[in-house]
């Protein structure tokens, strides 16, 4: 039997690993959202179509902000979660860069109400925790120190933490960008402006 043939079940087998590996990877980055009127929206606007987000689950002003900026692949989005107060629950998306995009539902109308952007403010610290966020922090780019990469690389990231980004602060040697989980544990970045890049980590998660 010639060499190709009697190789092709272990490629075939080695395929299958890879594709599993990937879609364990995708799970382990985000979840289903639960509240249909954000879903919808946000489907919507991801298939560029504005005839799909209809009054049934929107109002007219949070789809005009929804659309008012198209939709990106390079963008990355991924669903975190969504949290309820006061009558609404807010859903949040976040993209490569950490920026955040919030959903917010009325309960009673069942209707999405108002649609926010909220941008880190620092491109190297959301890229690096985004690289942590999909299991991809080599593939971050040159956002931080070698030393810092290889150790965030190591601690395992739970999609169940539900981290979200709060922006960052300027410190006396530091800009300081945190991110907090659903027990009010954090993570922040130490950035270093004149290197332009992340050159530590602390908070409350590693205590």
């Amino acid at each position: 039997m010639p060499a190709a043939i009697r190789h092709r079940p272990a490629r075939r087998a080695a395929l299958v690993g890879a594709l599993l590996l990937l879609g364990s990877l995708v799970a382990a980055a985000c979840e289903a959202p639960p509240d249909p009127p954000a879903a919808k929206l946000f489907d919507a606007w991801k298939a560029g179509k504005p005839s799909q987000a209809t009054g049934a689950f929107t109002t007219s002003a949070a789809k005009t902000h929804m659309f008012s900026q198209p939709y990106t692949t390079t963008a990355q989005w991924l669903f975190v979660t969504c949290d309820g107060a006061a009558g609404s629950t807010y859903c949040t998306w976040v993209n490569r860069i950490e920026g955040r995009l919030v959903l917010r539902v009325d309960n009673a109308s069942q209707k999405v109400t108002s649609v926010q952007r909220i941008s880190l403010n620092n491109e190297s610290a959301g890229r690096l925790f985004h690289g942590w966020r999909v299991g991809n922090v080599a593939g971050s780019g040159g956002v931080a120190s070698p030393e810092v990469k290889a150790s965030l690389a190591k601690v395992p990231y739970k999609v169940s933490d539900h981290w979200l980004p709060q922006g960052c602060v300027k410190g006396s040697l530091y800009i300081n960008c945190t991110w907090t989980n659903d027990a009010g544990k954090t993570i922040v970045f130490q950035y270093d402006p004149p290197f332009a890049w992340v050159v530590g980590y602390s908070g409350t998660y590693f205590s």
